[in-house]
């Protein structure tokens, strides 16, 4: 809906005339009307307008001008950002037009409902209002796309460990999890009266414990032992993830779009083949996560 249409049938109706359709531009490009009193149409826009004011006066952008498609998510946006820089006494900086505008824009179509996505929005705006960073447009299009669904696994992940820091992760990289992987095959499998069973459960535990860090997360592996004919048995690794509630489609999806990385590392020993996967957060997800998870401080009632 644009914040125009409020603004003209506020002049409408200033001048006698009765209430007014107006327009709401929907993806499937149909139109519907709807009639609003123009005195809810007034406070609406002036509410809106004075909330969004700190972020946007330096920058010469008219509030009338921002395609949204509901006022009332991004008025409760704008009041919980305001109310959390008061209690934090941070300074709203106006942020740049290109920035701010898709921001408003696209966080107006998150549900109202949906606390999760009203959060993750709200922490954006705090966020691009403190520090101008080259990646808040890549954010603001990243998180218009996600679903709820997502940013609940990447809660997930960053708050494994809570006595460990979030970049955690960081100090796992693919050679540091290959020389594990390989050290911890060739240990177990140099005791030559260990039975199958026994080498299973000392790699998986050993490598639950590696990957038990903020950011990561050990998917599955497996281990296939060989004998003379090269069939011998197959076991599998635990997880550290709940598959049901976080499926592998999700960590997909992030990984399409930079925010997760999906690593399969593998070793061959005399007498097993040992394979794992893991994920791990990026960089740019790390950085995303922070802008949209700002801690929350008590807010006055």
């Amino acid at each position: 809906m644009l914040i125009d249409d409020f603004h003209s049938a506020r002049l409408n109706m200033n001048d006698g005339g009765s209430s007014l359709p107006v327009n709401i531009d929907v993806s499937a490009n149909a139109e519907f009307k709807a009639e609003i009193p123009a005195t809810s149409m007034g406070r609406t826009l002036d509410a809106l307008t004075d909330l969004i004011r700190p972020f946007t006066e330096s920058r010469g952008l008219k509030a009338d001008r921002i395609r949204l498609q509901r006022e009332d998510v991004l008025i409760e946006i704008a009041q919980r950002a305001r109310a959390r820089m008061a209690v934090e006494q941070g300074e709203i900086k106006p942020i740049p037009l290109r920035v701010i505008v898709p921001l408003l824009e696209k966080a107006s179509l998150a549900d109202p409902n949906d606390e999760t996505l009203i959060e993750a929005w709200t922490s954006l705006l705090q966020s691009a209002s403190l520090d101008e960073n080259a990646n808040h447009g890549l954010f603001i299009d990243v998180l218009s796309k996600l679903d709820p669904a997502h940013l609940k696994l990447l809660e997930f992940l960053m708050t494994r460990d809570d006595s460990g820091h979030l970049d955690a992760f960081m100090f796992i990289n693919r050679h540091e999890a290959e020389q594990l992987l390989i050290g911890a095959s060739e240990t177990v499998g140099a005791d030559t009266e260990a039975k199958d069973e026994d080498i299973v459960e000392k790699l998986n535990d050993e490598m639950l414990a590696f990957f038990e860090v903020n950011g990561c997360v050990l998917l599955g592996g497996g281990i296939h032992f060989l004998d003379e004919t090269g069939q011998g048995p197959y076991y599998e690794f635990g997880t550290q993830i709940d598959l049901q509630t976080h499926p592998e489609a999700l960590i997909d999806a992030l990984a399409g779009v930079n925010i997760l990385e999906r690593t399969r590392i593998q070793f061959d020993h005399p007498r097993f083949h040992v394979w794992l996967v893991y994920v791990s957060m990026t960089v740019f997800g790390l950085e995303m996560y922070e802008c949209c998870h700002r801690p929350q401080h008590s807010v006055p009632e």
